[in-house]
């Protein structure tokens, strides 16, 4: 079974519950993930942002998460 990565993240300027999942790229390795948002994170943020009409600088949460576990998040789990 492959085992795939997508980057979650959490706009900070609502109230948290706010969430935005990009679903390309993939990635078969947490560390590719995690080295793909630090090189990218500008652009990333900036999406993010624009999606929940925020600010340009403000700074949001960004997960590696398994695809597999983002069912998790729908029914309040920790992952």
């Amino acid at each position: 079974m492959k085992i795939l990565f997508l980057i979650l993240s959490v706009w900070t300027g609502g109230d948290g519950e706010d969430s935005y999942v990009f679903t390309q790229p993939t990635f078969t390795q947490q560390s590719s993930c995690i080295l793909y948002v630090r090189e990218n994170f500008i652009s990333l943020n900036t999406h993010v942002n624009k999606m929940y009409g925020g600010e340009g600088d403000l700074p949001n949460l960004f997960y590696c998460i398994r695809e597999d576990k983002m069912t998790l998040l729908d029914k309040g789990q920790q992952i």
